[in-house]
């Protein structure tokens, strides 16, 4: 159903570096058009991938989880849009 990587793995989102390039979480979010956040949890729906210690700068949580159609379906009323400060 899903798969998470750690900033020691090497991932690369559509030729996007993310644990390495400084600019791919904003890219990500552009990419998908419409941002999500719940619990921490930045959801990008269309990419079907949730990130998290990005958006925060908590480095020591920087994780990547790529998901399955349909995972977050369930709690799309408690989605919130994410905005960027």
């Amino acid at each position: 159903m899903e798969v998470y990587f750690l900033p020691e793995a090497y991932v690369s989102i559509l030729g996007i570096d993310v644990f390495n390039d400084p600019k791919a979480f904003r890219e990500l979010c552009r990419l998908d058009g419409n941002p999500k956040e719940l619990l921490g949890f930045i959801i990008l729906l269309k990419l079907g991938v949730t990130m998290t210690g990005f958006h925060d700068g908590d480095e020591a949580q920087r994780a990547v989880t790529a998901f399955e159609s349909g995972r977050w379906d369930q709690l799309t009323g408690e989605l919130q849009n994410y905005a960027f400060t």
